[in-house]
C-alpha cells in the first residue's frame, strides 16, 4: 500500500551540475560521494543502459521509448530507452532518458518530482544530461544499485 505522502529525496542542486536522486522512500543506505560535473556532458541513453548490463543489473526487453510510452511525461528526451526488470516487481521497470537541452531535463525532473507528491512513487537518478527513472515499487537496495551505475559514470 502507498504511503500518502512520500519524501522526495535531493542529494543535490541539478542546477550546479551535481547528480540528483529522488525516491518514494528516504534511504538508510549511504550512497557514493557525488562530485559536481563542471559541465551539461551529452550522454546517450544506449551508453547507460550498457553501463546497466555491465553491471549486472536486470534490465528486459529494452527498446527505444515510443512516443505513447512516454504519456504523461514530457517527451523532451532527445532519445529513450525503456525496459523491464520482471524479478523485482512483475510490471515493474524504468527509462533512460537522455537529454540535450538543461531545460529540459529540468522540466522532466520537476514533472517526476510532482508525480511523487501526488503519490505514484517513482525513483528518479538524475546525472548531467541523463534521468533514469525507476518504477518505485522497486526496493530501494535495487533501486540504488541502479542510480550508483549513474552517478559513477566518468
Amino acid at each position: 500500500m502507498l504511503k500518502k505522502s512520500l519524501v522526495i529525496i535531493c542529494f543535490c542542486v541539478l542546477a550546479c551540475g551535481a547528480p540528483a536522486i529522488i525516491g518514494p522512500n528516504p534511504t538508510r543506505t549511504p550512497l557514493p560521494t557525488l562530485t559536481p560535473t563542471p559541465s551539461f556532458q551529452r550522454w546517450g541513453a544506449p551508453h547507460i543502459f550498457r553501463a546497466i548490463q555491465a553491471a549486472n543489473l536486470e534490465g528486459e526487453g529494452a527498446h527505444p521509448l515510443t512516443a505513447e510510452e512516454y504519456g504523461a511525461i514530457p517527451a523532451l528526451a532527445a532519445e529513450g530507452i525503456r525496459f523491464y526488470t520482471p524479478s523485482l516487481c512483475p510490471d515493474c521497470g524504468g527509462m533512460v532518458l537522455s537529454f540535450d537541452n538543461p531545460n529540459h531535463l529540468e522540466t522532466t525532473k520537476a514533472y517526476f518530482i510532482e508525480t511523487n507528491q501526488l503519490a505514484t512513487p517513482v525513483w528518479v537518478f538524475v546525472k548531467d544530461n541523463i534521468l533514469l527513472q525507476l518504477s518505485g515499487q522497486i526496493p530501494e537496495a535495487q533501486a540504488l544499485k541502479y542510480g550508483t551505475v549513474l552517478v559513477g559514470l566518468n
